[in-house]
């Protein structure tokens, strides 16, 4: 039986908080459109390497709401990162999933901090802090 779309959306919720990018990746269709408010990536491989960053400077993730029906999942979340300067950013992600994997996410929130800290080098800095530990 092929799981629902909600049970999917939040195993890849669980995979990114935790960074378990082997889980996440297992849940992406090979093709597909991953969307966001910075690109827009048009396979999981490439996905997965923007995935990795994301993944790497998360400090924590609160669902606030889950939306699911027949073949989508909206998850809206608070997302808190390792880099000082960016605050916690609220983000709703919608999932569109076909055969138990994610076919589609698009990610919307306020892209503006992240692009400041990447021109600041703050998240390469973080990155590099984080791996120290």
């Amino acid at each position: 039986m092929t799981p629902d779309p909600r049970t999917v959306a939040l195993e890849y919720m669980k995979a990114f908080e935790a960074k378990d990018i082997e889980k996440a990746s297992s849940l992406l269709h090979t093709e597909g459109l991953y969307k966001g408010p910075m690109k827009a990536l048009p396979t999981a491989e490439t996905f997965v390497k923007e995935l990795r960053v994301f993944m790497g400077i998360t400090k924590s993730v609160r669902i606030k709401k889950v939306f699911s029906d027949d073949t989508d999942a909206c998850i809206i979340w608070d997302y808190e990162t390792i880099v000082p300067s960016i605050p916690i950013t609220s983000i709703a992600e919608w999932f569109k999933i076909e055969d138990g994997k994610i076919r589609e996410t698009h990610l919307h929130f306020n892209a503006a901090p992240f692009i400041a800290a990447i021109e600041k080098g703050e998240i390469a800095e973080a990155l590099k802090s984080s791996q120290k530990s």
